[in-house]
């Protein structure tokens, strides 16, 4: 059901907020992933480390949310 949820909401903001953006900026996204802020990893200056999390998601080292491929 928490799944489904998330699913659901992902696919309203996706088409509501981010479609609008992609299209008008002529973007190419392969993957969004949604989660939890909890697991957004940070340095000590208080900066997310981005690429900290993008290499734990490739590596499979925790599980997102949603994960939604080739919007």
């Amino acid at each position: 059901e928490d799944e489904r949820m998330a699913r659901d909401m992902v696919r309203e903001w996706v088409s509501n907020e981010f479609m609008p953006v992609i299209e008008e900026h002529n973007l190419i996204v392969g993957v969004v992933v949604l989660t939890d802020p909890c697991v957004i990893p940070f340095n000590p200056k208080g900066e997310k480390q981005r690429m900290t999390l993008r290499d734990s998601f490739i590596s499979d080292e925790f599980m997102p949310i949603y994960v939604a491929y080739n919007l």
